[in-house]
């Protein structure tokens, strides 16, 4: 038996082995499953549904439906053939404005990164028609990897006009966050931001630098930051994680 057999065992020992009435029987299982995985280690299996059937005294569907539950939430992966296992923690992309920085420290971590390349393009009809200046313009395309506690979540390309914002060039993007320089520099702060979400796979170079493997799956984020004016000040690509993040949609009903 390994330690980390060990670990689970003692913690499942010690949870109530009553979860409740039948009504309520599966919400309160979820929920003290969740809290016994929330102080496992990543890829630490799940004891096999018999066991925690046994334990809990209900029947294998109910248990079944619990860890259902904890996979919904992000907590548990279910392998085919395998079992249950301690998912890699995912941070959930909302539809609210808020900067990678701000959303990374509401989260309790250390938002970091650095600046992979950034080269002055002549804009093309495509690249110029986003930015809103003329074809040939001068534009900033710059790419840069996100991380969150050191560990690579992102990678986004930004392009930015040199004709609004001369000498970003020349900008390290070393302690300021983008839009930090933006607004310190040139007073510009973003009030909208549209985008769309579509599944992407990772190429070689980009699995390289977000620590994955080729092939993996991604969310690619591209869309437009504009000013209260309506002005764009940047067009970006982001290339998220998908083992890392997952994107929650909410739809209100109005009757």
């Amino acid at each position: 038996m390994s330690g980390s057999d060990d670990v689970v065992r003692e913690m499942l020992a010690a949870l109530p082995n009553d979860p409740g009435d039948r009504g309520t029987r599966r919400a309160r299982l979820t929920d003290f499953l969740a809290d016994m995985v929330a102080e496992l280690p990543v890829g630490t299996e799940l004891p096999a549904e018999r066991v925690l059937a046994e334990h809990f005294s209900v029947a294998r569907m109910t248990v079944r439906e619990a860890v259902d539950g904890l996979i919904a939430r992000g907590l548990v992966e279910r392998v085919p053939r395998r079992g249950s296992f301690v998912a890699q923690p995912r941070f959930v992309h909302t539809r609210h404005l808020v900067s990678y920085d701000d959303d990374m420290r509401a989260r309790g971590m250390t938002p970091g990164g650095r600046k992979v390349s950034s080269r002055v393009r002549t804009a093309s009809e495509s690249v110029a028609r986003a930015l809103g200046v003329e074809p040939g313009a001068r534009y900033l395309d710059l790419v840069r990897l996100r991380t969150a506690d050191a560990v690579p979540m992102a990678i986004t390309r930004s392009q930015l006009s040199l004709e609004r914002f001369p000498g970003l060039e020349r900008n390290a993007f070393s302690t300021l966050a983008m839009h930090e320089v933006l607004e310190r520099e040139w007073g510009v702060r973003p009030a909208t931001h549209e985008q769309r979400v579509r599944a992407a796979t990772v190429t070689a170079s980009e699995a390289e630098l977000l620590e994955t493997e080729p092939g993996a799956l991604a969310f690619e984020m591209a869309g437009q930051s504009r000013d209260r004016s309506g002005e764009v000040i940047e067009v970006a690509r982001s290339l998220y994680r998908a083992d890392r993040y997952e994107i929650v949609l909410q739809t209100e009903f109005h009757n």
